[in-house]
């Protein structure tokens, strides 16, 4: 799995380390949803990816709200780091996020990625891009309703 994630990452122009924290992402999650209340699907993107390379490629902390401060700014979401800082120190979004988590264990989700399809067809894990073209051509074709 270690070498098709280092491929994927290369395709894309990109490095992967393992040096990264594993630790309780909430606060990665909450700036994720707080970049998409302020600025749309475009503004999250543009965090997420950011966020991604903070951890994936350059392998920093990404629970850390010292680490995510100039992720929001860079970002877009924040007009400056003091703004950043003490949202990101604060509570907003806090419970939407644990109750998201919570109908996630209740749909009994236990890993990510996970993607759900028209409401009832599960994709778990890493998967080939192949796969979801399967999917929506068999949706496509009526085979999977």
């Amino acid at each position: 799995m270690e070498s098709m994630m280092r491929q994927r990452f290369a395709d894309e122009g990109l490095t992967i380390t393992y040096d990264g924290s594993v630790r309780q992402t909430t606060l990665s999650h909450r700036l994720f949803a707080k970049a998409y209340a302020v600025g749309g699907q475009e503004m999250q993107l543009r965090t997420i990816e950011r966020v991604y390379r903070t951890y994936f490629s350059e392998g920093k902390d990404i629970g850390d709200v010292e680490v995510l401060v100039p992720v929001a700014v860079e970002s877009g979401v924040f007009e400056d780091g003091e703004e950043a800082r003490k949202w990101l120190e604060g509570e907003e979004g806090v419970e939407e996020y644990r109750k998201g988590i919570m109908q996630a264990q209740t749909a009994g989700i236990r890993g990510v990625p996970h993607f759900t399809i028209n409401g009832k067809w599960a994709v778990s894990g890493a998967q080939d891009t192949d796969l979801f073209v399967k999917i929506f051509e068999r949706i496509a074709d009526g085979e999977l309703r």
